[in-house]
């Protein structure tokens, strides 16, 4: 969930917009509700492990279609739209 002051018209825009424009998962927002102090805008978690906790755990042949992923997503960044890809990057770390 996401607390906060923002644009939440425009942070819907963006997720939609990386939701076209890439392969990689995006969080689906499910609600949106503002209460006395802050807009909420609520998302969907996206299921699965963290690489981080996984990756030890893996095989080689296990890694090798996951590093094909990550190198297919990583591609795709150089197409986005620059103030587009800094919204997300400040987005995921706030969050």
């Amino acid at each position: 969930m996401r607390v906060g002051f923002s644009d939440v018209d425009s942070e819907k825009e963006h997720i939609e917009f990386l939701k076209a424009t890439t392969t990689g998962p995006v969080p689906q927002p499910c609600k949106h509700y503002q209460s006395e102090e802050f807009e909420h805008l609520v998302r969907k978690n996206i299921t699965g492990t963290a690489i981080k906790s996984a990756w030890p755990t893996l095989s080689p042949a296990e890694r090798t279609p996951i590093t094909g992923q990550v190198v297919e997503l990583i591609s795709e960044l150089p197409n986005l739209a620059a103030d587009r890809v800094c919204l997300a990057i400040h987005t995921s770390l706030v969050d």
